[in-house]
């Protein structure tokens, strides 16, 4: 139900007046049609809305003081974190690799190479597959789990890397 419900509501009552008490009663038939007038600027609004709106008159009538209606405090909106994005699993591969080739470099110390082998656990599903392949020479990597292919992946470049430690190679 809305505001216009009680419009015409008010509007019917006037007609009826006139009609039951033709005289003495035209002031109030008016009255009625005034009022009815008046809610014509709210008449899509829902009834419910017409209750606050008149309480609010009503009290700025008396204290003219025109009330506040407190709002519901906004929430304040969650800011997102921005999503951190890594490497994407072709630079984790590009990487890996380029440490596969330099592993036998006398330059290149323990702590970079570990930091690099880190980045193994980051590859998964056909990424890992293809940079098993490429380390591993193919065969050795069928049948392996995710974990043993990583483990696979990393002992190879170890050993790779132990070569250049030992001597007479």
């Amino acid at each position: 139900m809305n505001v216009a419900a009680v419009q015409q509501h008010f509007r019917d009552l006037a007609a009826f007046l006139t009609a039951a008490v033709p005289k003495g009663t035209k002031s109030a038939a008016d009255d009625l049609r005034a009022v009815a007038q008046l809610f014509e600027p709210f008449k899509d609004k829902p009834l419910d809305w017409l209750i606050p709106f008149l309480q609010q008159a009503e009290e700025y009538h008396r204290t003219k003081i025109l009330p506040v209606v407190p709002t519901k405090a906004a929430k304040p909106r969650a800011t997102k974190t921005p999503k951190v994005v890594g490497p994407t699993p072709d630079e984790l591969i590009r990487r890996v690799l380029a440490l596969w080739e330099n592993a036998t470099r006398e330059d290149l110390t323990t702590p970079e190479v570990e930091d690099t082998l880190k980045l193994v656990d980051q590859l998964k599903g056909k990424p890992l597959d293809e940079l098993a392949v490429k380390v591993l020479v193919g065969g050795k990597a069928k049948g392996m789990k995710v974990q043993q292919k990583k483990d696979a992946i990393k002992n190879s470049i170890r050993e790779r890397r132990g070569m250049t430690q030992r001597p007479g190679f």
